[in-house]
């Protein structure tokens, strides 16, 4: 995983943030809250990626019970 060096004005604004629990040049402690949003949202953006694939199989089966039809 690649590192990141933070700048003293970008950990000046982090430090603003109620989510930050504690910044140095080179690590970030974030809340317990922000890390259940951050999971949450990823749970949330998998799931509808599955639906999305679900749905995209359905009307390709679709497209290709309507061309079995027509010949």
């Amino acid at each position: 995983m690649a590192k990141h060096i933070l700048t003293q004005e970008h950990i000046d604004q982090l430090r603003l943030s109620p989510y930050i629990l504690s910044v140095t040049q080179s690590q970030i402690r974030y809340t317990d809250e922000l890390k259940a949003l951050y999971y949450q949202k990823k749970r949330e953006k998998v799931l509808l990626q599955l639906i999305l694939q679900s749905y995209s199989t359905f009307c390709l089966l679709d497209i290709e019970v309507i061309q079995q039809r027509t010949i």
